[in-house]
């Protein structure tokens, strides 16, 4: 498999399935894969692909797997970011829920830092660190399922394996965006805590905010302009933007109990 045609896209933290007999879509795709692992199952009645940040819970992912009988095949896909060990324990969990062995397991290797997986209903997987080309049928509200993404994860306790499965392709069609799973109270209490990713929780509530997802303070989004933070989605804090964000976050901190 070489191209995207008749491909469904799923993205980080979600899962798609295809049902057996469904002729509605050949496979999956997924992009940006740099520290998941993307999994594909290959069941007895459908085949599935999971996008897999580490943050999701187990228990979901074996019932959902389960639900669709024996896994036939289980193909991993990790690149040179992921983490080998927080990774092969999960999927080592997973295997033994299902009594499956060495046998039953594909794993590939991808020595890319970043790039898409495109799987076939037989598990045939591809990997790829080429753009998307243009004209590829992507999942709809892509950029509020980042978000949706984005703040869940960055919002939860690392290796917490707490979020839910976001099943975003079931039965022929995608489901709507998932949702946050904490309230802006919360969320904003997770950012009074956390001085040293004051700007980056800041950048992710933004977005979110620009997404319909919730409304944040008129100050922190004057902040978030002000500072043009929605280019350390891609670029790390310098040293001197660092002291810039801690006299910011005291700044925020002392309005907010004055």
């Amino acid at each position: 498999m070489s191209h995207f045609d008749g491909l469904v896209e799923i993205t980080q933290d979600g899962a798609g399935v295809i049902e057996a007999g469904s002729s509605k879509a050949k496979g999956f795709f997924t992009a940006d894969v740099m520290t998941c692992i993307v999994c594909v199952y290959v069941c007895e009645r459908a085949t599935i692909m999971i996008h897999d940040s580490g943050q999701l819970k187990i228990s979901e992912i074996v019932k959902f797997i389960d639900s669709y009988g024996a896994v036939k095949k289980l193909v991993v896909v990790s690149g040179e970011n992921a983490s080998p060990e927080a990774h092969e324990d999960r999927v080592n969990t997973i295997m033994s829920k299902f009594g499956l062995t060495g046998e039953h397991l594909e794993a590939k290797f991808v020595p890319l830092p970043a790039f898409a997986v495109l799987s076939d209903l037989n598990g045939d997987v591809v990997a790829t660190g080429k753009p998307i080309p243009s004209g590829v049928s992507r999942i709809p509200d892509s950029h509020k399922r980042w978000c949706v993404c984005n703040v869940n994860n960055f919002f939860s306790a690392p290796n917490s394996e707490s979020l839910t499965l976001d099943i975003q392709y079931q039965q022929g069609k995608y489901a709507p965006a998932a949702e946050l799973n904490q309230s802006l109270e919360e969320l904003l209490g997770i950012v009074d805590e956390q001085p040293d990713y004051f700007f980056l929780n800041i950048t992710f509530l933004h977005e979110a905010h620009k997404s319909g997802l919730l409304s944040l303070p008129t100050s922190l989004i004057d902040l978030a302009k002000k500072f043009n933070l929605e280019r350390l989605i891609k670029n790390p804090l310098s040293d001197e933007e660092k002291t810039v964000q801690l006299k910011e976050y005291e700044s925020y901190m002392r309005e907010a109990t004055a």
